[in-house]
This record gives structure tokens, C-alpha cells and sequence, in this order.
């Protein structure tokens, strides 16, 4: 039968077509067993009605075994590794049936089955799963080899670099698709063992190191990274490269972003800045943290924003009984409203416990509709992530960044304590850390709010600090990516200027384990690596998008705004860090120290001048509450 007629016909095959298929092989099965057993034909023949007893015996148990087990149930022209493995235990289970009846048979009385010898069911048994698989499996054999032959064709010629399970289920893809016009040459790998072997009859042709020369040997047109988990540093080393070479580069997404889903053609996407300030992957303690919140009322407040929804979104894995998603935006509430609705619909799939998602527009700043939230709903943990967050916005709204980080704070930490809620966390960040704006002050001062509350009334509530998140609304990247589409310039404070980057999903997934930690009246302070100076990051988004710095778009320095530091500090000089369980969280176990002893007579007094105060006053007033607030004389180009 020519092949391409075979690979038609064996795509339309059933489950019932196999089991017609082994209908015929557990009759063909025990005369090839007697045969073999005896050399011969004779044997056969001269007991025929014997061996029809064994053939209809052994056909009862192989059915039986085989529809009870989901033999016929499994698509067979999908079968993987896994087909083969339950094929060979049910033919295990086969072997050790038929052993055992024929061991009962042979000592009853009627002797239906005498003289059958006991090797007959192994033999039987293995012949059985024999033409069983090969028939199976046959049908995934003529399909690589179509592949092959497709790949062979036309298309850009590819290196894949990670010989991994990402490159492999990359490159089976690749095979599977031949309308994606790509032939994969090869792989690189740095792991020396694999260098040199075939995977999918591809060979190993190298490290990274060879890249160069692969390139050019191969005549590579495009590369594709499938290392889920490399670092920045090297996403960055072989985008340069590829940029040098004049080949097209593209990626797997990191593994935070495959998490329940398998590496897929379609998931291949060209190198973005997050690539390049890839970290390191982030483990907690899941479980753990699922315990603490399962059954839990949630409250989250900004649910809305980068943070808020992200927090969101991992809360829901830990099955809370209600998440109360809480914002002022109602278009941003309205979206997590409706992802968090959609997750718990997909959830109910897998679990018996369906969260409750509530919704709740309101300002932290208006303690009545705050406080009708808390009775109502009685929440039980609370993730504090709403602020105003915006620098240079908050040098010229003042009042605005009070209001909110302050009082709102103030009015959210009194009805946690009122109503006995368990655990607080509050998001911070490092420009509370020796503040130079208002924002980073009334960021400090919601700190303290959190630390006092924790100290007098023994409760287990903490904040958690960190810099920038790569993707938030008011990202230096967004900011930079809007520039470009509109063809620059890319506007940049200072050419020396610094900042600590994170991802959302990393910072939220430290939150959760300092939230799982916490004891009470901490300050978590997040490991986030190096800083990153911003020109660089702007001269790499210029690459990226294919453009030439100077000559396509220019990069012009604005002088730093107001509020604004070249770099942000992540340690003060009184509070005493140490160690946490976490590798990258740091602990500042006597941050409660610090709290200033007339903080409420302070609060208090701002409220009652807050409206007839300007900037400079405001500034002296946090002066008084936080010595270590200054104003830095602001550099010159």
C-alpha cells in the first residue's frame, strides 16, 4: 500500500477499528504460542480443541482487561510515551491473568486445558502486545515520517538553542506544521553531555559558544531561545549576537508565563525588554500559602491596578471563600471583575469550592463606605496595595498623595483592628526608604501606621517593600514604548539615573511568602538584583524595535522632576536587617522602633491644615515625623 494512502487511511482510524484489529490478533495470538512452544505445527493440530479453549479463554481475559483499563478509550494517533507505558502494564496484567487460569484450569478435574504448558500465557502474552503496539504505534511512525519529509522542504533554515523539553516540543511542532515554512537545522546546548547526540534526528551541534559559527555553516535565518528559565544576561548576549549576524531572534516566554500550558509554535514571540531583565525564577512555599488562604475572606484594595490584579490572581489559586476585589477605578475593577469570574468558572472544573468574587467601588479615603465593607463581609486577610504611586504627580498634588497613601492607610489599619482581621500586609516601596518626595513620605508614614497597629495590639500586620515593576501603568517602559511608536525622542531625566526592576508575578509571589512569614510589626524588603540604569534600558528598547539610536530616534536628558532620585536606597541606617526562611526576602525586625511616638497628634494636626497648606510647608511637616526626609539639591546635566 503506498505510503501517503496508508497515512490517509490510518488518520481515520477508531477505537473500534482497533478492536477489530485485536479481535484478529487474539485469535492469531495462542496458535503462534503453541507453535513456538513446540516447534512446529504438529502440536497444533493434534490439539486443536484444546488450544481453541486456551484462544477463547485468553481472548475473554484480554478483552475484559482491555475496555476495563481505557485501552479503548485513548487517541491512539496522538500515542506518546505514556500510551506505551499503560500498554505494557495491562499487558503485564494480561501475562499474569492467563497464568493463573491456566494454573486453576489445568488443576480442575475436567481437564479442558490438559497438558497445556505453563509458558504458553507468557508467550501468549507477549506476542499479543507485540502486534498490539506495533499496530498502535505504527500510525505515529508513518506520521514522523511525513514529518521529516515536510521539514525537508522549503522555509527559513532554524537553530534552536536549549535542547530541553521547551526546544524539544518547539522543534515537534515546528515538524508538525509545515505551513510555518521553518526547517530546524539543530540545536545549541551548554550542557557538554548533549553535545554531539540527535534529539528528534536533530544533532546537538554545540554550546552557545558556537553560535557564530553554527550560523554561518548552517545558513541560520532564524534562532529560536526555548530556555524558559535562562537569565537576562543571556537573552541579552544572544540578541546581540543575532543582531550582529542579521538573523531574526525569537523566544519561548519565561516559565512563570507556561505555567499550566506546554511550549507551543504559537507562544513564540520576538525578544522584548522583559527578556533582557530576565531574572532568576522565584519558588515559594505554594502550598503553604494556599493553606493560609483557603476558606479566607480576602480583601484587596487597588484591585485594579498592576499589583492589585496580579495579587488577585494568585490569591484565587489559594480557593479564599470571597475575594473582594476593592478600587476607585471603575473600568479597572470592572476588568478584574470579569477575569476573576472567568477563572472561578475554569476553577470549578478541578476543584468542588467555587470562590465568591465581590466587587466594590470605593475610595480608602471615605472610612463609611469602607466600614460598611468590613461589616457586611467580615474579611479576614487584607492586601493594602492602593496608593498613589506617581512622583512628580504627587510633588504637584501634594494633598492628594495624603489623603490617600496617608489617611486612607489610617482609616484601612483602624477597622483591621476593629474587626480582628488575622493578617495585613502592606504594599510599599523603596522611596520610603530616605525619602526625597511626598510620595516616598507619606509612603513611610503608611508604615508606620501599619508597624504602630501591629505593636500595640499584637496583631500580624507588615508591609513589604520594592522598586519598579516591569508592565505597570506607569512603567519607565510603557513610557518609553509610547515614544517610540510616535517616533521619539525618548525622554530620559539624567544619563546617570538608576532604578531596581522587577516582574509583577515575581513581586506578588514574594509578597505572598512574606505574607506567609509575617509575625507582626515587620518591614519585608525584597531582593530585586542590580539596579539598571535607564539609558541603558532606553538604548535596548531602541534595538529591539529595530531602529538606530542617533540617526532613526534620539534620546534626549529632560533634568531630573521634582522628588526624584538618581538611585533609590534600599536600606536605612537604624533599621537592622536580617535573613527571612526566603533567600530573597530580608527582614527589618525592629522597624517598628522607628515610629515616631506622637504619629496620631501628627496625622491628626495635618488633617486640620492639610487644604491650607503649600509644598514647602508640607515638606517641614514631614521633616518633623521623618528625620531622615530631605530635599537633594537636584543635579545638573
Amino acid at each position: 500500500m503506498p505510503f501517503k494512502l496508508f497515512l490517509k487511511i490510518s488518520k481515520s482510524f477508531q477505537n473500534r477499528h482497533f478492536a477489530l484489529f485485536d479481535f484478529i490478533i487474539f485469535l492469531i495470538s495462542p496458535l503462534l504460542a503453541f507453535a513456538i512452544r513446540f516447534d512446529g505445527t504438529d502440536f497444533v493440530s493434534e490439539n486443536f480443541p484444546v488450544i481453541t479453549v486456551v484462544t477463547f479463554l485468553f481472548m475473554l481475559i484480554k478483552f475484559v482487561l482491555f475496555f476495563n483499563s481505557g485501552i479503548y478509550r485513548r487517541m491512539w494517533n496522538m500515542a506518546s510515551i505514556d500510551e506505551l507505558s499503560h500498554l505494557l502494564y495491562v499487558g503485564l496484567l494480561v501475562i499474569g491473568l492467563q497464568i493463573i487460569a491456566v494454573v486453576i484450569l489445568r488443576a480442575m478435574p475436567s481437564h479442558l486445558i490438559e497438558g497445556v504448558p505453563y509458558s504458553i500465557p507468557l508467550l501468549d502474552g507477549i506476542i499479543t502486545m507485540l502486534f498490539v503496539a506495533s499496530i498502535r504505534f505504527s500510525i505515529r511512525m508513518f506520521q514522523r515520517a511525513n514529518e521529516r519529509t515536510l521539514v525537508n522542504g522549503d522555509g527559513d533554515r532554524v537553530l534552536i538553542v536549549g535542547a530541553g523539553e521547551a526546544g524539544i516540543q518547539v522543534v515537534s511542532e515546528i515538524q508538525k506544521n509545515p505551513r510555518l515554512q521553518m526547517v530546524p537545522v539543530g540545536f545549541l546546548d551548554d550542557d557538554l553531555k548533549k553535545v554531539g547526540l540527535k534529539i528528534r534526528n536533530l544533532d546537538v551541534l554545540g554550546t552557545r559558544k558556537e553560535l557564530v559559527n553554527v550560523v554561518l555553516t548552517q545558513n541560520v535565518k532564524k534562532l529560536i531561545v526555548a530556555m524558559p528559565t535562562a537569565p537576562g544576561s543571556v537573552i541579552r548576549d544572544l540578541s546581540f549576537k543575532c543582531e550582529d549576524l542579521g538573523i531574526e531572534i525569537l523566544t519561548v516566554p519565561n516559565i512563570s508565563d507556561l505555567i499550566g500550558g506546554r511550549v507551543s509554535i504559537n507562544k513564540l514571540r520576538n525578544i522584548k525588554i522583559e527578556d533582557l531583565l530576565r531574572r532568576e525564577e522565584v519558588e515559594i512555599d505554594l502550598e503553604k500559602i494556599r493553606g493560609l488562604l483557603r476558606q479566607k475572606v480576602v480583601l484587596v484594595t487597588g484591585a485594579g491596578g498592576s499589583i492589585g490584579s496580579e495579587l488577585c490572581r494568585q490569591i484565587l489559586s489559594g480557593l479564599p471563600d470571597k475575594l473582594i476585589l476593592l478600587g476607585h477605578g471603575e473600568n479597572s475593577i470592572f476588568d478584574i471583575e470579569q477575569e476573576m469570574t472567568l477563572r472561578v468558572s475554569r476553577q470549578q472544573v478541578y476543584e468542588s469550592h467555587k470562590t465568591e468574587i465581590i466587587s466594590k467601588i470605593a475610595d480608602i479615603k471615605n472610612i463609611k463606605s469602607l466600614e460598611e465593607i468590613f461589616s457586611e463581609y467580615g474579611p479576614t486577610v487584607v492586601f493594602h496595595a492602593a496608593a498613589h504611586k506617581h512622583v512628580p504627580l504627587m510633588e504637584a498634588n501634594p494633598q492628594e498623595a495624603i489623603l490617600n497613601n496617608i489617611f486612607g492607610t489610617k482609616n484601612l489599619v483602624g477597622l483591621c483592628v476593629k474587626y480582628n482581621v488575622e493578617k495585613f500586609v502592606l504594599i510599599s516601596t523603596d522611596k520610603a526608604v530616605n525619602p526625597t518626595s511626598v510620595m516616598g513620605a507619606s509612603k513611610r508614614v503608611a508604615e508606620m501606621i501599619t508597624l504602630k497597629a501591629a505593636r500595640e495590639f499584637g496583631l500580624r500586620f507588615s508591609a513589604v517593600r520594592f522598586g519598579n515593576v516591569l508592565g505597570s501603568r506607569g512603567s519607565v517602559v510603557r513610557t518609553f514604548q509610547r515614544q517610540l511608536k510616535q517616533g521619539g525622542p525618548i525622554t530620559i531625566t539624567h544619563p546617570e539615573i538608576k532604578r531596581y526592576f522587577m516582574t509583577i508575578p515575581e513581586a506578588v509571589k514574594l509578597v505572598l511568602e512574606s505574607f506567609a512569614i509575617v509575625r507582626g510589626g515587620e518591614i519585608f524588603l525584597l531582593d530585586m538584583g542590580q539596579p539598571i540604569k535607564i539609558i541603558d534600558l532606553a538604548r535596548d528598547m531602541i534595538r529591539l524595535a529595530g531602529l538606530q539610536e542617533g540617526s532613526d530616534i534620539q534620546i534626549q536628558f529632560s533634568g531630573l522632576r521634582p522628588g526624584e532620585k538618581l538611585y533609590e536606597e534600599l536600606y536605612t541606617d537604624k533599621e537592622i536587617y536580617s535573613k527571612t526562611s526566603h533567600p530573597k526576602i530580608t527582614i527589618a525586625k525592629n522597624a517598628s522602633e522607628f515610629v515616631h511616638p506622637e504619629l496620631y497628634n501628627w496625622i491628626d494636626k495635618l488633617d486640620e491644615d492639610i487644604y491650607s497648606m503649600a509644598l514647602p510647608e508640607i515638606q517641614t511637616r514631614f521633616q518633623e515625623i521623618i528625620p531622615e526626609y530631605q530635599l537633594f539639591p537636584i543635579p545638573k546635566d
